[in-house]
């Protein structure tokens, strides 16, 4: 607002306690060295020896931006029980559609044009052409801005919302994927390794049949030999014995 630069004041009332918005000045005079204006929590002085009205220990935070402010509220004539709108409105000098502009980014942000400072004076008072503009013309526009530009981010939010989901939704049917395609490979092996045994099986299976079928044939060849060799013996024997006279 110090410097009538509405964009950066909608960007702080953004990030600061709607509460401030009502907040009332107060002053305090210690003549003939000192003003002091205190807004909420914060104390401003147009003065930079404040330190020696205050002694030597106290020290603003910030020192030289609150004395410009000190000097600024003071320039501006602040009066006792202004809020921020009151100070807005007090602004002299100031081109009036940049001046329109800060009142109504405070006005739209929910500062009250109905509050009286000590002097039972209401923001409109102080500057009513400036203010009737800003009230009755800006800040119809601005409001429509706002929700065309709520209107935007929610629209945002639902599209980034919906990827999310979709994202999830994908990695969800992605896992699933492959948790069934390895259910399927671990079946595949499965089954492949139980053909591969029951193969491994039936191979020693025919093997050892094979082994039994030679051993019976070899079984059979040697009972045939043994048996042809008695009967050659037997033949043999009685033929020597014919011609030995002894048969």
């Amino acid at each position: 607002m110090l410097d009538l630069d509405a964009p950066a004041l909608s960007e702080i009332l953004g990030c600061v306690d709607p509460a401030v918005l009502h907040k009332r000045l107060t002053i305090s005079r210690i003549p003939p060295q000192a003003t002091l204006y205190v807004l909420g929590d914060e104390m401003f002085s147009p003065s930079a020896q404040s330190r020696e009205l205050l002694g030597s220990a106290f020290g603003f935070e910030k020192q030289q931006l609150r004395v410009r402010i000190g000097r600024w509220l003071e320039m501006i004539d602040a009066q006792e029980g202004d809020t921020l709108l009151h100070l807005a409105m007090r602004v002299n000098g100031a081109d009036d559609m940049e001046k329109a502009n800060v009142v109504v980014e405070l006005l739209g942000h929910g500062a009250s044009f109905e509050v009286n400072n000590a002097a039972h004076q209401v923001p409109s008072q102080i500057d009513p052409p400036v203010f009737r503009h800003a009230l009755f013309r800006l800040l119809p526009l601005w409001r429509q801005t706002r929700d065309k530009i709520r209107a935007q981010e929610a629209t945002a939010d639902a599209a980034r919302q919906a990827a999310v989901q979709h994202e999830a939704r994908m990695a969800r049917r992605n896992r699933r994927r492959a948790e069934l395609d390895a259910e399927a490979a671990e079946a595949a092996r499965i089954a492949k390794a139980d053909a591969d045994e029951e193969q491994a099986r039936i191979a020693r299976h025919a093997a050892l049949h094979q082994a039994v079928d030679k051993l019976v044939k070899r079984e059979a060849r040697d009972a045939r030999r043994d048996h042809g060799s008695r009967e050659l013996w037997q033949d043999a024997t009685k033929w020597i014995r014919r011609l030995t006279g002894d048969g």
